[in-house]
């Protein structure tokens, strides 16, 4: 190979070239319909459609890199990574949530890795995880794009069963097939590259392991067993001698994201960053040594042994595996390990090597082997992704911090007890106390210098108060004699320097709350930690590290730094102590109360528990932070409180004995109960509101959805390089939506566009500087055609009830007058009257109720509104806690104080609380608990306090509830087209159909529908929005008393045809069902389910004034009714039909009724599930049942009792049934299923089941044969016995022939004879008689006749089990002499049964012989003719 001839580059330089290019593996050449990462590519050429898991999650921790490094925009990468998201959660198959090694990346399915790896690979799965959790963690701004993709990744992480792999072992599988048969035997054990498996399967929050296994499993590996082995001269921790560690990947793939610095496996005893350090240079020395001579190998040349391709095949190369075959990513993947030898190393490969291994198509080729002068010609993603990510390892920590930074993993290393371990280990330093002046000197210098000179007095003394953290004798005190400067103390020179230490703590004593305390060291001025002691002792700490302070000689004390400073005030100063470690010098003090929990809470009372401490004589309880009671137990219980009100306690501990305290315990904000008739009478109203409206009236509005200007983003495909915003367009640009409203295809992806956010978040998005967007709030935010009365007038004319406008949004631009507290309407624009005052009068003289959202947290235009702002100057954009505290007491509590006492609003509308804290949530409420007359006050719960929401408020959607809903309070607020906010390049409004169903469904399921409009920046509402509105109010002209005031469906399974509401009136109760145009019986006939037989009195539609009765009746094939409709609906959106009923219908229990033929049919999709899930329409199983705690109940109606045959379709594995029926056990029965697949369902008759008369449940539960043995079932069929006689079937002509040759003899002296033209003779029996099958297919009445001879005498006829009358005949007394006979009338049911035919003797010997009987009705019409 010929030395390259790329250009040098500087160490850096070289780093981000190298990371830039191997990038593009997974930007430029990942799947186009997935976004995944090709299991591998050509340098030349195209790939496949294979991609694979484990790469793609570390392509995934590349994306990251890549924004950072800016090779991509942030948004870029998001979207990126969503796609790879979307993909796995929608299209690739997976198993118990793990996903296979190899995916077709354009359909999702599973690609097999080897014969029997076809299905789940739980190694790659967890490399897919790391790279998904490092981007949770990175996605972390307040922005719904960002929020959203945080949702997907959890859904997925959380999906994973880890606990399935074990397979009831004490350890982890690799794999399982896609027959969930674990085919592959192939447990997961250490050492090697899956300690990320074990990792992640004890964090998980959903399917988690034993964190024993880490254990039994992982560490039962024979690596770990061979320890501290010396190779070169360098100690390997944990490895085999021949392998030397093994290959490098060992020492990459984990720690992508896991961070093995500072920690110590205590289990194994093992540093991994030292293992790795170790594993690292012993690889680098063995190719160095290189003892089989191979080509290329050798000091300051190419080195790096592990898994890649080679020149014969794949394999884990490494000392113990060398076939001359380097792979780069070996030594540069290992840079965080040794960044000298790495660098050097790339340095190699890309000056030396050059491009003979370097391609600008993706960087470094996978391996080479120079001894045979080959090059590899491909990729591969589980090579490339360690070097882009190691790298930015190396250079910020960037991965290892966030994925270091979620709170499960964190949690699982304390499970596993991982301990900090500072590799290489310092030498740790006692803590030095350089003075506690208890000789009555001070000793740290030999000279103090006062500095200013004649403001303070410095002397040691006797301790002032010889309690608490301080009991010695002596301290050093400082006196202020004078205030000529803001601070004063000494400077002096310590007698010994010092260098490098962490920390400096100082006891320390105040009077004057307003002291704090400096030190000066090298001239460097450093603030001590909060100081929370007044008139005690307590501790001041100082960081010196974070400081960057190495060398302190020169060293001062300033212990009255304060602009509130007076003559006299005091502090004493003690024990000055320099350590390299956190030190806890008053161990009583800082052992506070922990885990302070309510155990009781009651409407005047509230109990409380904490730990128990030792050491404790009794504890002190603080009450809203004042003294309240000593106990001496760890629990009280506070009486005598407000009902319906909020308080913060906390809790602190006493050594009685040596007086000492320990500091209080964090507050816990706790709110008493309300009782149950102050909260019904309070939220009376709102519970029968059903409609709202909502309205996102403010600034964002004279924008109306799009920016052109000044803005803060640095880039952006939007934004030119001088900080100017070309075109932002909120939600949807106009050239990505179609003319029928749908979002075309984003050509870089393959997939819709993706929204922007909303109209209303324009400031935010855009970020638009402050002042210029105020500049344009008053531009465009005129009012200029607001009319109060016309905006009441739509919303009640569409029977909305209630109105909740945005007092105050993120923005942070008030419209309520505040009396110019914040950014506010006043201040801010031309408009003079009092807009929201107006909106109030016109609302209550309409009867409206009115209520106003406030964003009480996020404020991108008042200084300390929290969260993420653009706008903020700070480095991490986010407002101080000092700034947030005070914007809750200067800002929020006088506006809400305002909206109240100057509003009288109904409802507080609160929205996006996360972002505050406890302290400050408690704050705002406890401002309106004051409040006289607060306590009538609704809230919604977006305080997020968990404690003082009313209701919930799903968004945009409906929630997946029953149809009679959930007994809750809730209400879905939505928009009419995509934004809350106005936006005029938006034209996806939803249809009045669907907003008008919207309602129905919502008010069904006992919800509130708080419908949005956003008005433009002068008043008006939208001409769509007025259509909307006007539609409304023409459907509630006529359907209103269908949907106000009255309570959710009585429905417990949601109906076909649409919804069902009810109220009661003057004792009566009327069902509303509102028939969904789209849903009407095209045949007439509207079932309606699950009424007993007697309840409705009258049906009728609700449009029609008279009342005029529909035609209704009992549904002869299920339970319920009948009503007999017209062909077409009433109403183009919703019909509705009254039902008056004879009694109050609360619930109504769908029910399956048994057949008249005795059947009854037990169909998964009918059943009510506990545990299992009911899949796969629409013929429906129930699936899911692994677990014998899981089973199925049918609610039924058995009206023939009696011994039936049980049958069971099924699919999976054999087991047993046991039928709970009316509470009691039938079974068990067995089954044995002979198909395979999961797919591939069996009837199977199964035993015999008693089945009372009566309604009732029938419960089906399943017994195990034990292991992993699911089954799912389709129908459980209960049936009489099969009867297979043949049926004689009527003709058309409604004649009913029943032949002598097919007639069932019973008894004796009977027979059947004389073929060909047959009859029953040798009747001589009168016991005996015939019988017949057969099927009438109309009811009515029949005449009936027999062609017959013999002797007289007189048939009857057993008609399914039902005798009839007596009907006599004369004969002539010959047995050949056939003569037809009228015999007379007969009623025949419709169904299948038997006739039998009896004969009643005169006495003596009288026989008769019959050839047929006949059954017809034309001669009855002609005599009713």
């Amino acid at each position: 190979m010929k030395k390259s001839t790329l250009q040098t580059l500087t160490d850096e330089e070289l780093l981000t070239k190298t990371q830039q290019y191997t990038f593009k593996y997974f930007w430029d050449h990942a799947s186009s319909f997935s976004g995944m990462a090709h299991e591998r590519i050509p340098v030349s050429g195209s790939a496949g459609n294979v991609v694979t898991s484990g790469g793609s999650g570390f392509g995934v921790m590349a994306i990251l890199v890549g924004i950072e490094r800016g090779f991509v925009t942030r948004e870029e990468g998001r979207q990126r990574i969503e796609k790879i998201v979307d993909f796995l959660t929608n299209s690739a198959v997976s198993y118990k949530g793990a996903f296979a090694h190899w995916i077709n990346g354009d359909t999702g399915e599973t690609v097999p890795f080897s014969k029997n790896d076809n299905g789940a690979d739980l190694v790659e799965t967890s490399f897919m995880m790391q790279g998904l959790i490092t981007a949770r963690q990175y996605f972390n701004e307040p922005v719904l794009t960002e929020q959203d993709l945080v949702v997907k990744i959890n859904k997925l992480w959380n999906n994973v069963d880890w606990n399935y792999f074990t397979f009831g072992s004490d350890k982890l599988y690799w794999h399982c097939d896609n027959e969930f048969q674990n085919v592959i035997q192939l447990p997961i054990i250490g050492w090697n590259e899956c300690m990320i498996t074990y990792l992640l399967a004890i964090a998980s929050p959903t399917h988690a392991i034993n964190p024993s296994l880490w254990q039994s499993g992982w560490s039962s590996g024979g690596t770990y067993k061979s320890k501290n082995q010396k190779f070169y001269d360098i100690t390997l921790p944990i490895g085999n001698g021949n392998a030397k560690g093994g290959p490098l990947f060992f020492a990459h793939y984990s720690f992508l994201g896991f961070n093995p610095k500072n920690l110590r496996d205590t289990y194994n005893d093992v540093n991994y960053f030292q293992q790795n350090v170790a594993h690292t240079l012993i690889n680098r020395a063995y190719c160095e040594q290189n003892p089989l001579g191979y080509k290329g190998y050798g000091e300051n040349k190419a080195w790096g042994l592990t898994a890649s391709d080679g020149n014969t095949n794949y394999s884990a190369h490494s000392p113990g595996n060398d076939k001359g075959v380097i792979a780069p990513t070996a030594a540069i993947s290992s840079m965080p390990y040794t960044p000298k030898e790495s660098l050097a190393a790339l340095r190699y490969f890309y000056e030396e090597l050059g491009t003979k291994i370097w391609n600008e198509k993706a960087g470094f080729v996978d391996s080479f082997n120079q001894s045979v002068n080959w090059v590899d010609s491909s990729y591969l993603a589980i090579d490339q992704g360690p070097i882009i990510c190691m790298i930015e390892n190396y250079r910020s920590g960037l991965l290892w911090d966030y994925f270091m930074s979620a709170p499960e993993i964190q949690t699982a290393l304390g499970k596993l007890n991982f301990k900090p371990d500072y590799y290489p280990r310092p030498i740790i330093r006692e803590p030095l106390l350089i003075d506690n002046f208890e000789n009555g000197k001070i000793n740290f210098t030999d000279k103090i210098n006062i500095n200013p000179a004649g403001d303070m007095q410095i002397t040691v003394v006797d301790n002032p108060d010889k309690t608490g953290v301080n009991q010695s004798d002596k301290v050093l005190k400082f006196k202020r004699i004078d205030n000529t400067a803001k601070w004063a103390g000494f400077f002096c020179t310590l007698k010994e320097p010092l260098s490098e230490y962490k920390y400096l703590y100082m006891k320390y004593y105040r009077n004057n709350p307003n002291s704090q305390i400096r030190i000066s060291i090298s001239n460097e001025f450093l603030s001590q930690s909060p100081l929370d002691k007044v008139n005690e002792w307590g501790v001041a700490v100082f960081d010196l590290l974070t400081n960057k302070v190495k060398d302190v000689s020169t060293f001062g004390i300033q212990p009255d730094f304060t602009d509130n400073r007076a003559i006299g005030d005091i502090v004493y100063i003690d024990e000055l102590i320099f350590s390299d470690t956190e030190i806890d010098i008053d161990p009583f003090y800082n052992n506070n109360p922990k885990e302070l929990v309510t155990t009781d809470i009651q409407t005047n009372s509230i109990s409380l528990s904490w730990d128990e401490l030792p050491g404790i004589t009794s504890y002190d309880v603080f009450k809203e932070g004042v003294f309240h009671q000593n106990v001496t137990r760890n629990s009280i219980t506070i009486h005598n409180l407000n009902p319906f009100d909020i308080y913060f306690f906390s809790v602190r501990g006493r050594d009685d004995n040596q007086n000492l305290y320990t500091k209080l315990s964090n507050n816990l904000y706790v709110a008493t109960l309300e009782t149950k008739a102050h909260k019904d009478e309070r939220m009376a109203w709102w519970r029968e509101a059903g409609f709202g409206l909502f309205l996102h009236w403010g600034g964002y509005s004279a924008l109306a959805g799009f920016y052109k200007g000044p803005t803060l983003m640095k880039t952006g495909p939007y934004v030119d390089p001088d900080y100017w915003m070309k075109d932002y367009y909120s939600a949807y640009r106009p050239e990505w939506i179609n003319p029928d409203g749908t979002i075309k295809i984003d050509p870089a992806t393959g997939e819709p566009y993706i929204s922007g956010q909303y109209a209303e978040w324009i400031m935010f998005a855009a970020q638009i500087p402050r002042d210029e967007y105020k500049k344009r709030l008053k531009e465009g935010f005129t009012a200029q055609n607001f009319s109060a009365i016309n905006w009441v007038k739509m919303a009640k004319d569409a029977g909305m009830k209630y109105i909740v406008i945005t007092a105050k949004h993120h923005e942070g631009f008030a419209l309520m007058h505040t009396h110019h507290i914040g950014c506010n309407i006043e201040d801010e624009t031309n408009i003079s009257e009092d807009i929201l005052k107006n909106l109030v009068t016109a609302a209550r003289a309409e009867g409206l109720k009115i209520g106003f959202y406030y964003s009480q947290c996020l404020d991108w235009l008042n200084p300390g509104g929290m969260g993420w702002i653009p706008q903020n100057a700070t480095a991490n954009h986010e407002a101080s806690y000092e700034d947030k505290s005070k914007y809750t007491d200067t800002i929020v509590v006088p506006h809400i104080k305002t909206m109240i006492n100057d509003y009288d609003i109904d409802l507080i509308w609160w929205d996006m609380g996360g972002a505050s804290t406890p302290e400050f949530r408690y704050r705002m409420m406890k401002a309106i608990k004051n409040i006289p007359g607060s306590d009538r006050l609704i809230f919604n719960n977006r305080m997020e306090d968990g404690l003082t929401g009313d209701y919930r408020t799903p968004e945009q959607n409906i929630p997946d509830m029953p149809p009679n809903g959930n007994g809750t309070d809730w209400e879905t607020c939505m928009t009419m087209n995509d934004n809350w906010g106005y936006d005029a390049y938006d034209p996806r409004w939803k249809t009045e159909t669907d907003l008008l169903q919207k309602l129905i469904d919502i008010v069904s399921k006992g919800g509130n529908f708080l419908l949005n409009i956003g008005p433009e920046g002068d008043g008006s509402f939208p001409p769509e929005a007025i259509s909307r509105l006007k539609g409304f109010a023409v459907w509630m002209s006529v359907n209103q008393t269908a949907i106000e005031k009255v309570q959710p469906s009585p429905y417990t399974k949601q109906l076909s045809w649409g919804r069902v509401t009810r109220k009661i009136v003057d004792g009566t109760q009327y069902l509303f069902l509102h028939v969904f145009t789209d849903h009407w019986p095209k045949d007439g006939s509207l079932a309606v389910p699950d009424l007993h037989d007697g309840t409705v009195i009258k049906a009728y539609f609700l449009a029609d004034a008279a009342k005029k009765a529909l035609d209704i009746v009992p549904n002869d094939i299920a339970s319920g009714y009948v009503i007999s409709v017209p062909a077409n609906p009433l109403d183009n959106i919703s019909t509705t039909i009254v039902l008056e009923m004879s009694e109050i219908v609360d619930i109504l229990i769908s029910f399956v009724k048994q057949f008249k033929d005795g059947m009854l049919n037990l169909n998964a999709v009918d059943a009510v599930t506990t545990g299992l899930i009911i899949e796969n329409g629409p013929v429906y199983n129930l699936g899911g049942w692994t677990d014998d705690s899981k089973f199925a109940t049918w609610h039924v109606e058995v009206t023939q009792p009696g011994n039936f045959i049980l049958d069971a379709v099924v699919s999976g594995y054999s087991g047993k049934f046991i039928l709970k029926i009316k509470g009691i056990d039938q079974g068990p029965y067995p089954f044995a299923i002979t198909t395979s697949g999961f797919e591939n369902y069996q009837t199977l008759t199964i035993g015999m089941v008693n089945l009372p008369i009566g309604v009732y449940d029938i419960e089906l539960h399943r017994v195990s044969d034990g292991g992993w043995d699911p089954v799912n079932v389709r129908q459980i069929s209960i049936h009489p016995p099969i009867d297979k006689t043949p049926i004689i079937n009527q003709n058309e002509d409604r004649t009913l022939v029943l032949p002598a040759k097919n007639a069932i003899l019973h008894g004796s002296g009977i027979t059947i004879e004389h073929a060909p033209n047959y009859n029953i003779g040798g009747w001589t029996n009168p016991a005996s008689y015939a019988a017949w099958r057969v099927r009438v297919n109309v009811s009515g009445f029949y005449h009936w006749q027999s062609e017959l001879a013999g002797y007289s005498g007189e048939f009857q006829l057993v008609i399914n089990d039902v005798s009839s009358v007596k009907y006599p005949f004369i004969a002539n007394n010959n047995l050949a002499d056939y003569k037809i006979k009228q015999l007379g009338d007969v009623y025949l049911e419709e169904g299948v049964y038997y006739i039998e035919l009896h004969r009643i003797s005169n006495g003596g010997w009288d026989p008769v012989n019959v050839r047929n009987i006949t059954f017809y009705q034309d001669l009855l019409l002609d005599a009713n003719k």
